[in-house]
């Protein structure tokens, strides 16, 4: 039963992935407001493309763990070896797309 419900839940966690791939990238390159960006140096710059990047790494770390219970819930069956790896594929995904937006962010300065 488990090994017939793997490809169906397998194939949303890769929409679930794509999600949040978008939504860290988003999170971390996206514009901040006039009255702000006036004011900031090139290091207020980095230090709030730096704090975006904690976030989006701290949840992609927490979302992956819990991703990981989930599958060792529901698919108990199929070996929990596959489940770290494929968890912390998934960690790592979002964690590049918030690496390569915070890198833009910090780069190209987007305001309003």
């Amino acid at each position: 039963m488990n090994k017939a419900i793997a490809p169906i839940l397998y194939g949303f966690e890769l929409a679930f992935l794509g999600y949040l791939t978008l939504m860290a990238y988003l999170i971390c390159i996206w514009m901040i407001d006039d009255s702000l960006a006036f004011e900031l140096t090139t290091l207020g710059w980095i230090i709030i493309g730096l704090k975006r990047l904690i976030i989006c790494l701290t949840a992609s770390v927490i979302i992956s763990f819990l991703l990981y219970q989930f599958n060792k819930v529901i698919l108990n069956e199929i070996k929990t070896e596959t489940h770290k790896k494929i968890c912390i594929v998934y960690a790592s995904i979002i964690s590049i797309s918030a690496i390569i937006g915070s890198i833009i962010f910090i780069i190209k300065k987007p305001y309003m």
